[in-house]
Parts: C-alpha cells; structure tokens; sequence
C-alpha cells in the first residue's frame, strides 16, 4: 500500500469551478503522483487506499465464458511518513494512515467511487463498467447540478454470478441489493435490505423454487438471515 499513489490533479472533483479550486487547494498539501510514485517524507496522498479498489469482498467468475466481474471502491488514504523514534523503535520511517475529505466533506476526486467492471481474461479487454449507487448528488452543494451516477462512496458487499445475473449490493446506510444482466450492466432489479450487510449472498433451490440468501446485522439491528 505504501509504494503506489495513483492520483494527480487532474482527478481532483470538478462538479464546480468552486469545488474544483477548493479541492486542489486540500490536494496540493500532499505528496502525490501517478501509479507507483514512490512516497516521500510528509504527508501522501496513496490511491487506491487501505481499504480498496478491490479488496476482500472478492470477485465473480464465470467459467462458461471466461469473464471475470470486480467490484471496486475508489478509497484513498492519507499516509505521513515520518522520522521514527529510536527510543521507541528501529525503524528509520513510520508511516501514519489518515483519511481526508473533499471540499464540504464531499470526495476529493472525480466519481465513480463504487463501480462493477467486466473483464473479458480471453482477450485481456474491458467489457463494460457501470457505477454502483446514488452517490452525493443530494449534496446541498450539487443541487441542480444535472450529474450522472457517481456510485455510492461506500463499500459493495460480494458479487453473486448466475447463469443469468449478478447480485451485489451495498450496505451501510442505503442497504440495496441489486441484480445485472451480466453481459451488459443492465439494472435489472433492486430491493431494499432491512440492514446492513457486507459478505457475498448465496442462492439455492428449494421446491422449484431459487432463493437469494445473505446474512444481516449490525448497529442496533440483531443478526440474522434473509431471503
């Protein structure tokens, strides 16, 4: 995580010429650069974060075909490098992992924060990619704005992969679960989920019938599992 950066100015948010200059000036107080800029002492803008791109909630894989489907979460992090303490450790350089928020607590850089992208592993060739969830767009700052979907800035739960569709949903506040034509990213279906949930459903037939199950819980909510 610490030797890869992945972000310039020019993906710093431009919703609004205002938003834009607020962001480059949150921006240009970190060390930053394409992918695999080495960081340097201070303060470093590292993208994708700890916490994804892609990251344990996994992919789906579709053997029939050879086509690979990621979910990715655009998180960044801030890292500080600084000289280490020999009273304390001997290590020459710690590193302190923060987070940053954009301007009026919006992210700093350009959507989509959450996406489901197609692969093709044959030809090595991206499919399709489409965003995942509303994103900001109720922003006090963005109304009226006329934006296309930005995708949620939160974490996707596990991809599902049937014959036919996908399922993956996303939970935290807005609890969805979707289903997508797994050839095109067509939103077929969404539903909304009495709570939050983060592991990959599963589905199984019962009497003819096919059931998507996954586990949910969280906050004040009790565990439990639906369908």
């Amino acid at each position: 995580m610490f030797l890869t950066n992945g972000a310039t100015a020019d993906d710093v948010l431009n919703f609004t010429p205002e938003l834009e200059a607020a962001g480059l000036a949150i921006f240009n107080k970190h060390h930053a650069g394409p992918l695999y800029t080495p960081p340097a002492m201070g303060s470093n803008i590292i993208r994708p974060g700890w916490s994804g791109g892609a990251n344990w909630w996994g992919a789906a894989f579709d053997p029939d075909t050879g086509w690979l489907y990621v979910p990715s979460w655009a998180h960044f992090s801030v890292v500080n490098m600084s000289e280490g303490d020999p009273e304390l450790s001997d290590l020459r350089i710690r590193p302190r992992v923060s987070s940053l928020s954009g301007p009026q607590r919006l992210p700093l850089f350009k959507p989509p924060y959450a996406q489901l992208v197609a692969l093709d592993l044959n030809r090595g060739e991206r499919l399709w990619s489409i965003p995942i969830g509303d994103g900001p767009a109720d922003h006090e700052a963005l109304r009226g704005l006329d934006l296309p979907p930005t995708g949620t800035f939160e974490k996707l739960g596990g991809p599902l992969l049937t014959k036919t569709l996908l399922f993956i949903g996303q939970g935290l506040t807005s609890n969805k679960l979707w289903a997508f034509d797994k050839e095109t990213g067509a939103e077929i279906w969404e539903t909304d989920l009495p709570a939050q949930f983060y592991a990959a459903p599963i589905t199984y037939m019962a009497n003819g019938k096919q059931y998507i199950a996954l586990a949910i819980g969280g906050a004040d909510v009790p565990d439990a599992s639906v369908r």
